[in-house]
C-alpha cells in the first residue's frame, strides 16, 4: 500500500487535476483500483477473513464500508496536497482496521 501511495504522491499535481475533471470519476477509479488489489487471487481469502473478523455484517456491506473509508482517506490526502508521508497514510488506514492483522 505504501508503495502505491508513493506513486500517487509523486504525481500529486496530476492526480489532483484529474480529481477535478468532469470526464474522470477519480473516486470510482480509486475504488476499482483498491478492489483489484484486495480481491486479487493472492489477497481474496485474507480480505474475506479480515472483513469477517472486523465487521459483523454481511460481507458486501462490510466491503463497501472498507472501500469507502479508504477511498475517502486517499481523496482527502490528495485534495490536501499529499502533505503527509505515504507511510503515515498507510498507517492511518491500517490502524483503523486492526493494524496487527494486516502485519501478518
Amino acid at each position: 500500500m505504501t508503495a502505491k501511495f508513493h506513486i500517487l504522491r509523486a504525481n500529486e499535481r496530476l492526480i489532483n487535476a484529474l480529481t477535478k475533471s468532469h470526464y474522470i470519476d477519480f473516486r470510482e477509479a480509486i475504488r476499482e483500483y483498491i478492489t483489484s488489489i484486495i480481491l486479487s487471487d493472492k489477497q481474496k481469502a485474507a480480505t474475506q477473513h479480515f472483513l469477517e473478523e472486523n465487521f459483523h455484517i454481511p460481507q458486501k456491506y462490510a466491503l463497501e464500508i472498507f472501500l469507502s473509508s479508504i477511498e475517502g482517506v486517499i481523496s482527502l490526502w490528495i485534495a490536501g496536497g499529499a502533505k503527509e508521508e505515504p507511510e503515515e497514510i498507510t498507517d492511518m488506514i491500517l490502524r483503523t482496521y486492526n493494524h496487527d492483522y494486516w502485519k501478518k
